[in-house]
């Protein structure tokens, strides 16, 4: 499995494994708000990749491969 959007890299980062060590999440940064709920990625606030648009501009839901959606400026 190769996760391209930041979010979902943080979530399989955040699984307890046997003999792996602990990263804590990211943590969200509450002085970064976004200017109108439900513009822009939904992760933009706890990114640590974050853009500028993207903030500002929804990304286009996009495949990176074979059955391998992503919603992401970086991809």
């Amino acid at each position: 499995m190769s996760p391209a959007h930041p979010y979902t890299q943080d979530l399989l980062e955040a699984v307890p494994l046997v003999g792996k060590p602990f990263r804590p999440p990211v943590k969200e940064d509450n002085s970064v708000l976004t200017a109108d709920i439900g513009v822009g990625c939904a992760y933009y606030n706890r990114c640590p990749f974050a853009l500028e648009k993207c903030c500002k501009q929804k990304p286009d839901l996009v495949e990176k491969e074979n059955n391998h959606l992503v919603a992401c400026w970086r991809v």
